[in-house]
């Protein structure tokens, strides 16, 4: 028979391997102090990162219908969103003991936290050039990314 406490320590659980399961792939492939001069994997990684990213705001554009007068907006918000990917991050010392390696963790979330906050204000201001219906489709977009993720984590159960 399950328990409140013990739903609820499932509950927490899964909410911190999942934001460890985000957060761990960028550190792993960020930390270039710790890798020597970057590695020709670490290029290769970040150059297909920015090409996806590139990919992505492209899909974007196309199905919001950017106009002229949008454009300086866009281009606000898509260099945001650019310069949020850049960012790296370090790993935690080799022989971190546990207690140091989940407050590494709980920082990485908090950066991400901020770097989700800042698109969030970029995209608040892009909302407000966009027309009725051109909201209606971010909105669509941001929902839909949304469900990805939820499908993605039922995956991993």
């Amino acid at each position: 028979m399950k328990t409140t406490s013990n739903i609820v320590g499932r509950g927490l659980v899964a909410a911190v391997l999942g934001s460890v399961m985000i957060a761990l792939p960028a550190a792993a492939f960020s930390d270039t102090d710790q890798m020597g001069p970057a590695a020709p994997q670490h290029q290769a990684f970040q150059q297909r990162k920015q090409e996806m990213i590139e990919k992505r705001l492209d899909g974007m554009a196309d199905r919001l219908q950017i106009t002229a007068s949008q454009q300086d907006a866009w281009n606000r918000y898509t260099a945001t969103v650019k310069s949020i990917a850049e960012r790296r991050g370090h790993r935690p010392p080799r022989d971190a003991d546990a207690a140091a390696l989940l407050r590494f963790k709980a920082d990485r979330m908090a950066q991400i936290s901020r770097r989700m906050d800042k698109i969030a204000g970029a995209t608040a201001d892009l909302e407000r050039v966009l027309t009725p219906e051109q909201k209606q489709v971010l909105r669509e977009m941001v929902m839909r990314g949304h469900r990805n993720f939820r499908h993605r984590r039922e995956a991993w159960r």
